[in-house]
């Protein structure tokens, strides 16, 4: 992996996007920016959480995709330009949808505050297939020269074994 990799990694709740730029981080010592760190003005799941002002959550996000090297993963299309303009390497992770909603129950058994998302992402990810996902592949559509579509696994197991 280059010293100068940019890496956009997008996809449904549960599909291993997390997973995955954690994974590459600590491998390629890259520092990751979650995405809805960046949308929510309180962490993910806190009470009465509303979006961060646009003009804030664009301002961030552009100071992070402004660095050499990075990762930035979310589900996210519609206001990451920045990052998609910017990245070397946009990555769309996908999963079966069972595998996806198998791994948003476990979360919520997992998770410190056990419900507080669950029954939100278990029905984001039943309209992905048919209605999220074709609009986030036609929004990389002019990306295609450095898009690739895969599995978080496929992704880590092309990374291991190198160039």
């Amino acid at each position: 992996m280059s010293s100068d990799r940019r890496i956009h990694i997008i996809g449904p709740g549960g599909a291993g996007k997390t997973y995955a730029a954690r994974a590459l981080a600590r491998r390629h010592d890259l520092p990751v920016c979650h995405l809805d760190d960046i949308f929510w003005q309180q962490p993910v799941g806190s009470p009465n959480n509303e979006p961060a002002p646009e003009s804030a959550r664009n301002d961030r996000l552009a100071a992070f995709a402004a660095g050499e090297r990075w990762i930035i993963e979310g589900v996210y299309t519609a206001w990451v330009e920045v990052a998609l303009s910017n990245a070397t390497n946009i990555y769309f992770i996908d999963a079966p949808r069972w595998l996806r909603q198998c791994r948003v129950l476990r979360r919520a058994f997992t998770d410190s505050d056990p419900w507080r998302n669950t029954f939100e992402m278990l029905r984001y990810n039943h309209r992905w297939d048919a209605d999220k996902r074709p609009k986030a592949l036609k929004r990389l559509a002019p990306y295609a020269g450095k898009f690739e579509r895969l599995t978080a696994d496929e992704l880590l197991r092309r990374d291991l074994a190198g160039p």
